[in-house]
């Protein structure tokens, strides 16, 4: 496991904000297939990532799982779910996180405001997100979302891409369909479609090169 000065190196993350972090948090390792249950009951508990990439779930009441968000480096996880009570986290890949106990979190945001600055903006950025991914599912066709979906790469925990670049899709594409509220065809279909078109390269089961960015923003930004 790296040093804690490695684990924040991309720089997005307010110096204080490490130091209140680190010194009231336990470091942990979570491997590919581990899951963290939230239940806000008993299991106050939040969880900040530092490398690797999770999914959210929420189970509903049939058995069927519903995944809420895909999550990467500098996703901060527990305020912003509040209102499903109860959740999972599945880790997809190799994952370093801090488990901070949410006692510990709000003593630290009335003590630090560099704290309750970025807890505020963490929870703002995400809600903004799910309630963005609620209006896609309402208004986009199958295209559009698959084509918003890789641009956001909310599992590597980065900005929409600007660039051509490969990608490497830590989850399974019955986990995209679900996300995206579609079925397996159909997103299957979709690939083929930016395939076809030449805006990304299929190179492999769960690995893909976006060719041009520029037209895969423009399949969900028009209109």
């Amino acid at each position: 496991m790296r040093h804690d000065s490695e684990l924040f190196s991309d720089g997005q993350v307010d110096p204080g904000v490490i130091k209140v972090i680190t010194e009231h948090s336990t470091l942990v390792r979570k491997n590919a297939g581990d899951k963290i249950s939230f239940n806000f009951e008993d299991n106050k508990i939040l969880l900040y990532v530092l490398s690797g990439s999770q999914k959210i779930i929420q189970y509903s009441e049939n058995g069927s799982d519903v995944i809420l968000d895909f999550s990467g480096p500098g996703s901060l996880i527990g305020y912003a779910e509040l209102s499903y009570k109860t959740f999972s986290v599945e880790f997809l890949s190799a994952t370093d996180a801090y488990i901070i106990p949410s006692h510990i979190m709000r003593s630290m945001m009335q003590a630090s405001s560099s704290m309750r600055n970025y807890i505020m903006s963490s929870m703002s950025n995400r809600l903004n997100h799910m309630i963005d991914h609620v209006a896609c599912l309402a208004t986009f066709t199958a295209t559009q979302r698959l084509a918003k979906f890789l641009a956001s790469r909310r599992w590597e925990g980065s900005a929409p891409i600007r660039h051509e670049s490969p990608i490497i899709l830590p989850m399974s594409q019955r986990d995209i369909s679900t996300y995206l509220g579609l079925s397996r065809e159909t997103v299957t279909r979709a690939f083929a479609t930016l395939n076809r078109s030449s805006i990304i390269s299929m190179q492999g089961y769960r690995r893909i090169r976006i060719n041009d960015v520029d037209r895969l923003l423009h399949i969900f930004q028009r209109g």
